[in-house]
């Protein structure tokens, strides 16, 4: 069983943003920490391989008519600008 959580949203202000998987990581973590601590610090902490994957922050735009989403290491954004994690 898969479970798949996105979560989007509009910047409100310009900004840059570096590398982010680390800290939606620690955003998830805590989310689950919310709901049942002990499987938080199980997840944190997990033998061998952990049983999920985090995407960083990307940007949404539209090239050529269809969705795409930009991930990188510097993402410029603009207000009104679309992210998706």
């Amino acid at each position: 069983m898969f479970l798949v959580y996105t979560i989007n949203a509009i910047a409100e202000n310009r900004t840059v943003l570096g590398f982010t998987g680390p800290f939606i990581r620690g955003y998830f973590l805590s989310l689950v920490k919310r709901i049942n601590p002990e499987k938080a610090e199980q997840l944190h902490n997990p033998s061998p391989v952990a049983p999920y994957s985090i995407k960083p922050i990307s940007k949404k735009v539209i090239i050529k008519g269809k969705m795409r989403y930009i991930y990188g290491d510097r993402i410029e954004l603009n207000p009104g600008n679309e992210i998706s994690f």
